[in-house]
């Protein structure tokens, strides 16, 4: 039986909102390198959840790709994006007194063979790429979910404090997952970030849920350096909000 993932993207959205979140401070492990080898291990089978603009955006795809006469475009299967597209199943949630409109992906999932772990189901969109390793079918259009595989929001409910960075699920241990964290600073992991958190501004808009989104990549768009990490990091980067900025120096 599949994960149903509204629960998990609102587990995202929650810690960063103004109600729930009255210190937030970004851990420098958000900015170590993932070293993620997308092995599959982690994809574990489980709906795939989009708003609406994320499927208008399949879809603009799908238009162009018929218009260029081409079954790749902007480096998108758009085999595979069809068949996505062909898959979602429209409903609504209740998120505070509100219903929502979501695009829920339910489908079989695939069989893979590891030499530490066996047979395991796995994610649909799992596709080997060569004998050793898997891929994303879906990669450039996938969900909220699967574009946050090891950032992680630690809220403490007792002082409303939310710590953002990156670390291992607890289940990696059992999964043999290989990823490593490297301690080195590079401009693309920060541009990463930003992308990452402009995603998840947008779900906290789009589910009127005021939020400190703006705030983090407010952070993020300064950081050019390691040093900025050091000047940033590890601090509560809501303190004084109201009257100067930390970034503003």
């Amino acid at each position: 039986m599949s994960v149903n993932n509204v629960d998990k993207i609102l587990s995202y959205v929650y810690p960063v909102s103004v109600e729930s979140c009255k210190s937030l401070v970004l851990n420098k492990s958000l900015f170590y390198v993932d070293g993620c080898e997308v092995c599959g291990r982690c994809c574990i089978h489980e709906d795939l959840i989009f708003l609406p603009f994320e499927v208008d955006g399949m879809r603009d795809i799908l238009s162009l790709s018929t218009k260029l006469d081409s079954s790749i475009h902007l480096g998108a299967n758009i085999e595979y994006i069809q068949e996505l597209v062909d898959s979602l199943q429209e409903f609504a949630v209740d998120v505070g007194n509100n219903k929502f409109v979501l695009y829920r992906s339910k489908l079989p999932y695939q069989i893979h063979i590891f030499d530490d772990r066996g047979v395991l189901k796995r994610c649909h969109w799992n596709i080997p790429v060569n004998d050793d390793k898997l891929g994303c079918g879906i990669h450039q259009v996938s969900s909220l979910t699967c574009k946050f595989p090891h950032v992680r929001f630690m809220y403490n409910k007792k002082n409303k404090t939310t710590h953002v960075g990156i670390m291992q699920y607890g289940r990696n241990w059992a999964l043999k997952c290989p990823v490593k964290f490297v301690k080195e600073f590079r401009i693309e992991t920060v541009e990463n970030l930003i992308n990452k958190f402009e995603l998840l501004s947008k779900y906290c808009d789009y589910f009127q849920i005021d939020n400190y989104c703006s705030n983090i990549l407010d952070v993020l768009r300064s950081v050019h350096t390691e040093d900025d990490i050091d000047r940033f990091c590890d601090k509560d980067i809501l303190v004084n909000i109201s009257k100067k900025r930390l970034f503003d120096v």
